[in-house]
């Protein structure tokens, strides 16, 4: 699989899920257009799953020891917004802090 940072390279085809995900992210990195053209609670929830989803499978089945990071480094998701996504994804799958300290002192997460 060919992966690009977005924005590089030539766009994926229409309608591929690539296209799809490049183009929601170009059109949502605007903070204007964020509150403008708002996504229902509902849509941000199955977005949010499916990512986490997509993340996870991504992460466990990569052969080698090095994980891939959650988000680029000129993302500019702030400090902030992990800790708050952090607390409420912990919140929805009951997950205590202690239970978290156990889980990465397991090994790989």
């Amino acid at each position: 699989m060919n992966e690009r940072p977005s924005g590089a390279g030539s766009p994926a085809p229409d309608g591929s899920l690539e296209g799809l995900s490049r183009g929601f992210c170009r059109r949502f990195a605007d903070p204007a257009v964020r509150s403008s053209d708002r996504l229902s609670d509902e849509a941000l929830q199955d977005l949010m799953a499916t990512a986490i989803h997509a993340y996870v499978q991504r992460v466990e089945s990569r052969e080698t020891g090095e994980v891939l990071p959650p988000f680029r480094q000129d993302s500019a998701v702030t400090a902030t917004e992990v800790v708050v996504l952090v607390t409420e994804l912990m919140k929805a799958a009951d997950v205590e802090i202690f239970e978290l300290g156990m889980w990465k002192g397991l090994g790989k997460i």
